[in-house]
């Protein structure tokens, strides 16, 4: 009976506390309901609970708490229920399952999943679930698993549910899409993921083609959408508009523009209706059509479409005004920002941003930061972005205006416009550009400190600037780095032998040039290029030309770089009449030369001593460009109309009215690179006449000397020993280089020094691209960058070392050593790097002025026993690509013999002549000194300025 009474009285407890436990539950107190679970287990009353109790509780429990709180909840009454001996099913397990999930436990949710695998039969309706949950835990986790490695598992959870011959729902493809979307820029995921999906091709799986093939085309990778989409064909799985218009976009940029075009139609006859997006894509593949933009194209597609009713809208005129804005057309931007507004149609930011371009493409650098105050001011929603401060910044470096680029990363800041990558890199860019890795290091570290994550265009640009500054350890070092991170690109591989070309290594060329096929990486015009320069340095142009014809078997055109190379490989190996067939083949292929390709084949025909052929290919440039009709190019004016005063105090102009207002203006096809090696020539032949002669032509068809020419005329006048009219330059470029540095190319003054050149314009040192050393070196350069405007030069030779080395002769040829010592102090504090023309002048004005110890010193700190730091520093770059070329020059080894005392014949030309007075001249340092040799003051017989 106690026994019994006990009994009665357990129950009766239990069921007290399991009823007051589900009221919590109702009342949402899971805190007070576990409090009497745990009473319920104290007191050894959990056998009164039923199992489907359980299951309500497991249930009740995992939903009140959440999955973060009531993992462990849950896992207790799972274990007490099997302590009971109820089974636990499958809606439990999943609970558990999705728990683990939440809480990121991914061992525990792999050992579960392995286990409902085992136990879930293939018919059961929710067979298919637990694939879901970790799906979806991969991708809520993928910052902690990392994006690869979500993407990869979840790759495997698919080949689980295949193995269990389930067929995936759409809920389980849309999840895997949302995972594997993350890594679209990771080449190796993308490949294994059309690895796994190459061989699904039943209509089971049919449910992941849409998204497979959003995922290829964001990824790049059209050629595997065109292929799912093929598949989506044969097996007739409904596309849709959205997929088409991805596909044909994707296409059309990949440079297969028919293709994409084709596809259009398909999708007409499928019956899907394009819509503006599938607009916007047709205008945009023309657009960005290489090598230039297909405008006819463009607006065939644009009337095709608005023509069956597709209403285009601002992004579609904002597409067609980028357009004409990189063009600098601002009569076409006129004509479309009419229909636009017409329309109805606001511009936005990209708007703006277009007009900026086209400012900058002008040159009218005043009007665009016009555009962006307009913008800042403005009431409407059309503040300046950061994409819009970004163009800004990119366009000021671009022209080498970094205070101006720096002072609007300022702004940004201070009007609270967020930076990103693409704010910083176009000052890695600049330094790049120069091989200045200290400075390029220190953007990248200022990148770091603004927690901004570095891409694979920031380690390029680091990989460059060590290329440029022809540091291959640093290059391989950071390739390295960029291996270890990414895959290389076609840039990476590119910049990479670029380095091997400066260093003259044509076995690592070559090796890097296997690496690209073994990576897959296709090999582009400019790597062809590099391998054709490489052979160009070896005199072979055998191996160029056959470089040539495999570009063309795979279907790439050579580029101008590529013949202009192959023109001067001709030259250089005295095969004059080959360089002619090269011309005449571009002429019966119809490719139509530029100017430097025009000013290599005078140069190469000067140098060869064909000068009435030179003469004829000047004239025939001249007449083409007398009658080629100028094409339309417009001149934007300034935009002071948009204020907060229009309408109170003046009627503002429109931008219509600002774009009416435009003065058509003509760039003149000639440039001096045409001219100036004629110049050269005959000054080197002392035809000094003809050379001002050609000059004066070149001006009088409006055409501007750039530096070289200039140069040039600095020559004339030494070679004709009128020297105070060189110093009349000297003082005038002097001058230039000390002022404010120029946004604008044009020279802005000019001298009247001599009726027989006419007048003389004094070029812009500040801007970029006037200081380039030599045809030879843009060419390499080209190659690597993608534009060679691009190449720039180093802020410490503010003057041209070529201009000092001809003033330091004509100095000398005076001898006025004294000035030639306090000019080069001067330049020395200032952290001018000379160069070794510049080094070998010097020491002769030091032999001049009897300083022979200092001398001697000087040659064999600086020339004959430099570091190979100096030896960079002290080289024109393009003498850095000849191996075993002299640094000390006939000039300097005749002085040295001279006080040396050693007969001078012919055999200064031999290495065992050279040799003797370099020996003397490194253990002269405490000698008594020789006596000079007839050097009376005021001359040296040893001075020629060849």
């Amino acid at each position: 009976m106690l026994t019994a009474a006990i009994g009665l009285s357990q129950a009766s407890t239990a069921h007290t506390l399991i009823e007051i436990l589900h009221q919590q539950l109702r009342r949402k107190n899971p805190t007070l309901a576990w409090e009497c679970y745990m009473d319920l287990s104290s007191k050894s009353l959990l056998g009164y609970i039923s199992s489907e109790q359980y299951k309500n509780l497991i249930r009740l429990f995992g939903h009140l708490l959440g999955k973060s709180n009531s993992l462990e909840y849950v896992l207790t009454l799972i274990e007490d229920m099997q302590k009971m001996g109820w089974e636990i099913e499958t809606k439990q397990k999943l609970l558990v399952l999705r728990l683990l999930a939440g809480r990121g436990k991914m061992k525990e949710m792999h050992n579960l999943l392995s286990d409902l695998d085992r136990s879930i039969s293939k018919t059961d309706p929710d067979a298919h679930k637990s694939y879901n949950i970790v799906l979806a835990a991969y991708h809520e986790h993928s910052v902690l698993l990392g994006r690869q490695e979500a993407a990869r598992f979840s790759l495997a959870a698919l080949s689980m549910l295949e193995k269990k011959g389930l067929v995936p729902p759409s809920s389980t493809a849309y999840i895997f899409m949302d995972v594997i979307r993350l890594c679209t820029d990771d080449a190796e995921i993308v490949d294994l993921v059309w690895n796994f999906f190459e061989t699904k091709a039943d209509e089971s799986w049919g449910v992941f083609y849409k998204g497979l093939i959003l995922f290829f085309s964001a990824a790049g990778r059209p050629d595997y959408g065109l292929l799912i989409n093929d598949r989506m064909k044969m097996l007739n799985i409904p596309r849709d508009t959205r997929v088409m218009t991805a596909l044909i976009h994707k296409v059309g940029r990949g440079g297969n523009i028919p293709k994409a075009m084709e596809l259009l139609e398909e999708m007409k006859d499928c019956g899907i209706e394009p819509n503006v997006v599938t607009l916007n894509a047709l205008v945009d593949i023309h657009v960005h059509k290489h090598p230039t933009p297909d405008i006819i194209g463009a607006f065939e597609c644009y009337g095709k479409l608005t023509a069956s009713g597709i209403q285009p809208n601002t992004i579609t005129y904002d597409t067609l005004i980028d357009m004409f804005a990189r063009k600098g057309d601002g009569e076409r931007i006129k004509e479309l920002f009419t229909e636009m507004t017409t329309v109805g149609l606001r511009p936005s930011q990209h708007t703006f941003s277009s007009l900026i371009k086209c400012f900058m493409v002008n040159k009218d650098y005043s009007y665009a930061l016009k555009v962006l105050h307009i913008m800042s001011e403005t009431k409407e929603n059309t503040p300046p972005s950061t994409a819009v401060f970004n163009l800004l910044i990119n366009s000021f470096i671009g022209e080498r205006d970094i205070v101006t680029a720096t002072a609007l990363l300022t702004m940004m800041k201070k009007s609270n416009v967020k930076t990103d990558l693409a704010s910083y890199t176009p000052f890695m860019m600049y330094y790049a550009n120069k091989g200045e890795v200290k400075d390029c290091l220190a953007v990248a570290e200022i990148i770091n400190k603004r927690n901004l994550q570095p891409d694979p265009h920031t380690l390029t640009i680091l990989l460059k600037a060590y290329a440029v500054a022809y540091d291959i350890e640093g290059t391989e070092e950071m390739y390295r780095q960029f291996k270890k991170r990414w895959r290389p690109n076609i840039y990476v591989f590119n910049t990479l032998m670029y380095a091997y070309v400066i260093k003259d290594d044509l076995d690592m060329v070559l090796n890097t040039y296997k690496s690209m096929l073994q990576t897959n990486v296709k090999m582009s015009i400019e790597s062809f290029g590099l391998l054709m320069y490489s052979y160009s340095r070896r005199g072979e142009p055998e191996a160029m030309e056959a470089l040539m014809n495999t570009m063309k078997f795979h279907d790439l055109q050579p580029s101008l770089v590529c013949w202009n190379l192959l023109l001067q490989a001709y030259f250089t190996n005295e095969e004059p009449e080959k360089a002619k067939e090269v011309m005449n083949r571009m002429a019966k292929e119809g490719i139509s030369h530029n100017h430097a390709i025009l000013g290599t084949f005078v140069n190469g025909l000067v140098k060869s001593d064909n000068f009435d052929t030179a003469k004829s290919v000047v004239d025939s440039a001249i007449e083409r460009a007398q009658q080629s009709t100028p094409t339309s190019s417009t001149h934007l004016v300034d935009l002071t109309f948009m204020s907060d005063a229009a309408y109170t105090d003046s009627i503002p102009l429109t931008i219509e009215d600002m774009l009416s207002s435009t003065t058509p203006t003509h760039k003149n096809s000639l440039t001096p690179h045409l001219f100036t090696p004629l110049i050269s020539g005959y000054i080197a032949q002392k035809r000094i006449e003809e050379a001002k002669g050609v000059y004066r032509q070149m001006c009088s068809l409006g055409v501007l000397p750039s530096i070289k020419t200039y140069i040039s005329v600095m020559r004339i006048y030494l070679e004709a020993e009128d020297h105070n009219r060189l110093e009349i330059l000297w003082n005038a470029l002097l001058s230039q280089s000390n002022s404010e540095p120029a946004l604008s190319s044009q020279p802005t003054c000019e001298l009247d020094l001599d009726p027989a050149l006419g007048p003389v314009y004094i070029p812009t040192l500040g801007n970029k691209r006037v200081l380039s050393h030599s045809d030879e070196e843009d060419a390499l350069h080209s190659l690597l960058v993608s534009d060679p405007s691009e190449i720039l030069v180093d802020e410490r030779q503010w003057v041209p070392r070529f201009a000092l080395s001809i003033y330091m002769k004509s100095l000398l040829l005076q001898n006025r050593t004294q000035e030639i010592d306090t000019l080069w102090k001067e330049f020395d504090a200032k952290g001018y790097l000379f160069d070794v023309h510049n080094w070998n002048t010097y020491v002769i004005s030091l032999i001049q002025s009897k300083r022979f110890k200092e001398a001697c010193q000087i040659t064999k700190n600086r020339v004959l026993e430099a570091s190979e730091e100096m030896i960079k520093s002290s080289k024109r770059k393009r003498e850095l690509y000849r191996h075993g070329s002299t640094r000390l020059f006939n000039t300097t080894y005749h002085a040295f013999a001279e006080v040396f005392q050693i007969p001078i014949s012919e055999s200064i030309n031999t290495e065992a002549y050279r040799r003797s007075i370099e020996e003397r001249i490194k253990n002269y340092m405490g000698d008594p000194e020789p006596t000079f040799q007839e050097l009376s003051e005021g001359e040296t017989k040893t001075f020629q300025h060849d």
